[in-house]
This record gives C-alpha cells, sequence and structure tokens, in this order.
C-alpha cells in the first residue's frame, strides 16, 4: 500500500505554490481593468541623506478575495514577490523594472497591465569606494586619494601615456601591477614625480564633491564628479566623469583642455584601496593605434 500511494504521489506534477496560496477563496472572474481598479502603487520619494526611498515600493490589493502575488521583474527576471495583500517591495538596484499583480479568479490567471517603475535612490557601491560612504545618510563622507607607485620595469611610475587598449592584452586580465609592458613614454617616475607625491585628490558624498590639494597641501581647484556603469570598450567597467581634471593631468600628452573626452576617464580597476583611470583620446579607440592617460591612485587614511 506504501508503494502504491508513492507511485500515486510521484505522478502529481511539481508545482510552485507560492502564487496559489491564498487563491482558495478567489471571487468572481475579474477582468484587467478591474483587477487594475483594485491596486494601487506607490513609491517612496527621494530624500536628501535618507536611505530610504523610491525603491521603496509601497502596494496595496484592495481586494483580497482575489487572491495573487505581487511580482517585480528586471527585465524577464522576477527580483521580487510578494503574497501579501499590503506589502512593501524593495528594489535591489537603480535602473528600470516592470511591476505586475498575478491574480487567480474562477482558476484563471489574471495579470494586471504592467507598470514601469524607474529607482534610482538604491546606494551605489562605487560611492562607497570613492569616498567612503556607508550609505545614503553618510552625507559627511569623504576619501583622500594619493598617487600609486607602481612597477615598471627596473624602476616604478605613478602614472603613464600609453596604446588605446592595452588593458585588453594582459595575460591574466588588467590589473594596475601589470604596467610593465604597457607604459610605452611619457612615464611619471619618481624623479618627475618630486614633491608632487604629495598632492592630494578628495572625492565627498555630499554634492559629489571633488577638490585637488597641490603639493603644499593648498586647495587648488574644486569641482564635482560623476560616474556610470556603462561599459564603451572590454575590460572597460564604467566611466568616471568630473569637472576639473585629475591631479596628474599635467603630464597627459594624449588628451588636452577642449579635447572631446578631456575629464572623461574609463574605470579600469576601483575598489575601497585602489584606483586605476584611463583619459582616452577617442571613444571608442584604435588598439595600439590611439593613445591616451593612464593613472594610478591609492587611498590614504588621513
Amino acid at each position: 500500500m506504501f508503494a502504491a500511494a508513492l507511485m500515486l504521489a510521484s505522478c502529481d506534477p511539481i508545482e510552485d505554490k507560492d502564487a496559489r496560496k491564498n487563491f482558495e477563496n478567489s471571487g468572481d472572474a475579474i477582468t484587467q481593468e478591474s483587477l487594475n481598479a483594485a491596486l494601487s502603487v506607490r513609491q517612496m520619494e527621494n530624500q536628501e541623506g535618507k536611505v530610504e526611498g523610491d525603491q521603496y515600493i509601497i502596494v496595496k490589493n484592495s481586494r483580497p478575495d482575489i487572491g495573487g502575488m505581487w511580482l517585480l521583474k528586471k527585465g524577464e527576471v522576477v527580483v521580487v514577490k510578494s503574497a501579501s495583500d499590503n506589502d512593501t517591495l524593495v528594489a535591489p538596484s537603480n535602473g528600470e523594472f516592470t511591476l505586475v499583480y498575478q491574480g487567480v479568479s474562477n482558476n484563471k490567471t489574471v495579470f494586471s497591465t504592467p507598470i514601469i517603475i524607474t529607482v534610482t535612490n538604491v546606494f551605489d557601491e562605487w560611492d562607497a569606494f570613492l569616498t567612503n560612504a556607508a550609505d545614503k545618510a553618510d552625507i559627511n563622507a569623504k576619501k583622500v586619494w594619493k598617487f600609486r607607485r607602481l612597477p615598471n620595469g627596473s624602476s616604478f611610475a605613478y602614472g603613464h601615456n600609453g596604446a588605446h587598449g592595452a588593458w585588453k592584452y594582459t595575460s591574466a586580465g588588467y590589473t594596475p601591477e601589470t604596467i610593465k609592458g604597457v607604459a610605452w613614454w611619457g612615464e611619471v617616475d619618481d624623479a618627475m614625480m618630486g614633491d608632487n607625491i604629495n598632492m592630494r585628490m578628495v572625492f565627498s558624498y555630499n554634492g559629489n564633491k571633488m577638490q585637488i590639494f597641490d603639493k603644499n597641501g593648498n586647495l587648488s581647484q574644486e569641482g564635482t564628479f560623476a560616474y556610470n556603469h556603462e561599459t564603451p570598450e572590454t575590460g572597460v567597467k564604467g566611466w568616471l566623469n568630473t569637472s576639473i581634471p585629475t591631479m596628474g593631468q599635467q603630464w597627459n600628452e594624449c588628451v588636452g583642455a577642449g579635447d572631446e573626452y578631456y575629464c572623461k576617464y574609463f574605470v579600469l580597476t576601483l575598489d575601497e584601496n585602489y584606483m586605476s583611470l584611463y583619459n582616452p583620446m577617442t571613444v571608442p579607440g584604435g588598439d595600439w593605434d590611439d593613445c591616451g592617460w593612464y593613472m594610478y591612485f591609492e587611498a590614504v587614511d588621513e
């Protein structure tokens, strides 16, 4: 008898019961228009210094007799779901999402009209890397950066002019330590750097402020920064765009003031300790034919 019961059980189709656990009391068949009218969706407002914002999506189904599930999708992938009539969904990232309610009425699935949800308030890890901010409320956070000294053959370099795309041709993927072999000319070595080693670059979370301090510790320039995660070429993690040039730009022989990509930098590497940038002459560039300015920085505990 046990074996027979097991055989019968094994023939039942496997079903995801999450979306049906509240369907037992579903009412009469409902149209999409009527379902839409029973639903309300509201995003929280963004506020300066507040962690909570438009990533928090407050949903309500005023017809609990219509069982169902909220589905928040990024593309075709469901990233958040909830079977509660009243709930707050939290989008995991910035970008565009689609929100639908999947209901069942008279054993028929009915979907609400998709709603496009745009999220802008999720804290980005690049803010943490660049400014030391812990979250959206950490408005006074800032991080100090200095030049990073890297091996270059038998000597060392802090930056260099080099062929476009060199980061694509390293044996184990680009890292700042692979500067040897891609530093073609204009390497900033210890002699050229001199007491400019004391220059500092500060990124502040509040207002995306950027400051450059000269070798004597005096504020020399002040502006703003912005970034995005667009990847214009293989191996590029995103863009860092600034209203003033980064420190070290004085040695750039490939891109000058007035050029299209002046103060626009490929982000090659970025974490809590190190940042590697490339200022391109043209985008997309011709590997080995075009050139740009490579820069290397490290965070300072100050």
